[in-house]
């Protein structure tokens, strides 16, 4: 009976500690890269002028200014939350805007998604607006 050798499997290699090293400096760069990226944004988008405009139990209508300075076309991502007198969250919605370059634009939001309705007699206290910005670390 013929005796067969067969190799060991997975054959495992190391990485060498360059291609790791090499790896750990990308990710450090990636992440400068990204938070420089986010600091721009945030510098060249102006929120401003945010009210409630029409509400009801069900729903939300909310206008704001919003005003573009790069000299290119954005599309950004939105926070809008919605309080009550207590500070209490009424509603909160991530949206997507576009924005013409160098533009200064009135829009509105409509809200209709809750997270609990309208009190008979209540009313919306407060609204914020705020640029949404992913998190890496």
């Amino acid at each position: 009976m013929p005796k067969i050798e067969r190799l060991e499997f997975p054959k495992k290699y190391p990485l060498k500690y360059n291609w790791i090293v090499l790896v750990l400096i990308s990710v450090v760069i990636g992440v400068l890269v990204h938070n420089c990226t986010q600091k721009q944004v945030r510098e060249t988008i102006i929120i401003s002028d945010i009210a409630i405009a029409d509400y009801s139990d069900q729903y939300i209508n909310v206008i704001y200014t919003i005003k573009n300075l790069q000299k290119e076309p954005q599309e950004i991502r939105l926070l809008a939350k919605v309080y009550d007198k207590d500070g209490g969250e009424i509603a909160s919605t991530l949206f997507i805007a576009k924005l013409k370059p160098l533009s200064n634009q009135v829009r509105t939001k409509l809200i209709d998604s809750l997270n609990r309705s309208l009190k008979p007699g209540e009313k919306p206290y407060r609204v914020t607006i705020t640029l949404y910005e992913r998190k890496l670390i």
